[in-house]
């Protein structure tokens, strides 16, 4: 099938042909049993295809029930064909978290928390990692404070740190990434299309590190934010045991303030305590003076010692979902 090889060069995924055959209609309404359907595998995942020309006929308070009586039929996600979607079209169906693809524009599955936009060339886009306040936004919400059904206005008294356009641009990063959709005209608000670990698990590829750089000093730093970072959390939230090592994450600004009012002169290499200069201010998300666990473990996400590697895995298996 054309679609198939479509699929394939857009999702950088393996997408293969499946059977109609146990494809059961009996219980399915005429108007839709006689839709044309074709079973796909992407990645190993069964999906339905549901060929549809355009919205003309139908409007997407409608596909939303069509969509949920083929999904209970067939208990698998259903995703619909489009020949051809307008741009306002493709935004009511994201608001309501119908799947679809418009041939040659947009793919968006968050069942699968894809959305990719825009094709050029037949070519997904490179992947691209979220901004650091698009990453604050996600942990904050994931850790802090959930912020499914707040309005974009609201966003900024929480978080502090950045402005409305900043919020306003970052949830558009998350929107593009299948994490959310912003629904609403007038008084937009954010909808997750997952919760807890499954949105954390769908984020990680395009989540970093939040260190900018790391200073050493030889005698006790002293910043207005200074929260346990390194080793010493790590060993706080874990069995791991606690290194010799001190470690205390700090905004940039207050590093940057700090070092000029008292003239210290930090090192790259070796000293007694490590300065991480952050990208997002950790201390809005602290626990008891500690970084937070989703942050501190894409500290060390990327580190290949097995024994951290354990560590991490046994610093998610006791996050608060």
């Amino acid at each position: 099938m054309e679609i198939l090889e479509y699929l394939k060069n857009v999702l950088g995924l393996e997408v293969k042909e499946g059977s109609n055959s146990d494809l059961d209609k009996r219980n399915l309404p005429y108007y839709l049993r006689v839709i044309p359907d074709q079973v796909i595998f992407i990645d190993g995942r069964r999906v339905i295809l549901e060929f549809i020309k355009n919205l003309k006929d139908r409007t997407p308070e409608q596909l939303e029930i069509q969509k949920n009586i083929l999904e209970n039929n067939y208990n698998a996600p259903v995703v619909f064909y489009f020949n051809r979607l307008e741009p306002f079209e493709r935004k009511r169906l994201i608001e309501r978290k119908i799947s679809f693809i418009a041939e040659g524009k947009q793919v968006y599955i968050p069942s699968m928390m894809m959305n990719l936009n825009e094709f050029t060339t037949g070519q997904a886009a490179v992947k691209k990692l979220l901004s650091p306040a698009a990453q604050f936004l996600l942990l904050y919400h994931l850790q802090i404070k959930s912020l499914d059904g707040a309005s974009l206005v609201s966003i900024p008294s929480l978080l502090m740190e950045y402005s409305l356009m900043t919020v306003s641009r970052s949830v558009k990063e998350l929107e593009s990434k299948g994490f959310c959709s912003i629904v609403g005209n007038k008084s937009k608000i954010i909808r997750f299309s997952q919760i807890g670990i499954y949105l954390w698990n769908a984020a990680l590829p395009f989540l970093t590190s939040p260190i900018k750089r790391k200073y050493y000093l030889n005698e006790f730093p002293q910043f207005d934010s200074m929260i346990q970072s390194g080793d010493t959390a790590l060993a706080h939230y874990s069995s791991l045991n606690e290194g010799s090592l001190h470690s205390y994450a700090v905004p940039g600004r207050d590093f940057i303030d700090k070092r000029y009012k008292y003239n210290f002169s930090p090192t790259r290499f070796g000293g007694s305590f490590c300065i991480e200069v952050w990208k997002y201010n950790p201390a809005i998300m602290v626990r008891n003076n500690y970084v937070d666990p989703l942050s501190l473990y894409l500290c060390y996400k990327d580190d290949s010692d097995e024994r951290i590697q354990n560590t991490l895995k046994e610093l998610i298996g006791h996050a608060a979902w």
